[in-house]
């Protein structure tokens, strides 16, 4: 569901002065909506674009020591979109 309040404050991914993949991810935790190519994306939704095995392998990663594995699956989900 699209609501026009948060459309007009979403940040914009698709304009000449777009931000990194990792700058959207810092707002999607921040409860920011985003626009991907004229898409709206809220942080649910990248989440279900989240391949289950990816996510237990960035799991998996994560309980043997790299805290990033998860921050990583995410950029790399949004910089497919991008």
């Amino acid at each position: 569901m699209n609501c026009p309040i948060s459309e007009q404050i979403a940040k914009y991914a698709d304009e000449p002065e777009s931000l990194s993949a990792s700058e959207l991810l810092a707002l999607l935790r921040g409860d920011m909506t985003v626009y991907i190519n004229e898409t709206v994306y809220e942080l649910f939704e990248i989440t279900d674009l989240l391949d289950i095995q990816d996510l237990k392998e960035a799991a998996q990663a994560i309980i043997e020591g790299d805290a990033t594995a998860m921050d990583e699956l995410y950029i790399n989900t949004i910089r497919g979109l991008m």
